[in-house]
């Protein structure tokens, strides 16, 4: 009896290491990732301009939830109260934002304090992600926890990540406010 049960539960460990391993290398992300790395490769310093805009941003709003920009616009939530403040970026950020090709936008949340998220939508979602962090923390414990369905270390802090699978981890990941979609 006891065999049976050990047996089972190796073809259950089994099956769902499978099945995990087909959520992390989702070929969706696969095909992508190289056109994204290239991107990457091409915009290097677009990116580190962004980042450069970024940090402005944060520190002229610490207190900030969520400062996210598209384009010409960067919005700074401040979720206890509710409040959100837009204002447009200057002429040099927003044509930093449209060297980098495919960029939805960039995001700064005060929960994941030392990562900055570039938001690479695609014709075929789902979407991917870039992230900076500027910590010396474990990039790819981070992604596996938060459910990200890939890891690729792209040296320098910069990490891709592919999409997050679940709804509950991406609702989890991401801060959501009512006049901003994640």
């Amino acid at each position: 009896m006891l065999h049976r049960w050990r047996l089972g539960f190796v073809t259950l460990f089994l099956l769902v290491v499978t099945l995990t391993g087909c959520a992390i290398s989702d070929p969706r992300n696969a095909a992508r990732h190289p056109e994204i790395k290239q991107e990457f490769t091409d915009s290097s310093a677009s990116f580190e301009a962004a980042i450069e805009t970024m940090e402005q941003l944060r520190n002229d709003y610490p207190k900030a939830d969520l400062i996210k920009w598209r384009r010409e616009e960067a919005c700074i939530f401040f979720l206890p109260t509710g409040e959100e403040e837009c204002s447009e970026v200057a002429s040099e950020a927003e044509t930093t934002f449209l060297e980098i090709r495919n960029l939805s936008h960039i995001r700064f949340q005060a929960k994941d304090e030392d990562r900055i998220f570039f938001v690479i939508d695609a014709a075929d979602p789902p979407e991917s992600y870039i992230m900076f962090s500027s910590s010396d923390a474990d990039s790819e414990e981070y992604a596996e926890e938060r459910g990200f369905s890939s890891y690729e270390d792209l040296g320098g802090g910069w990490n891709l990540l592919g999409a997050i699978q679940s709804l509950e981890a991406h609702e989890s990941q991401w801060i959501s406010t009512l006049a901003s979609d994640s």
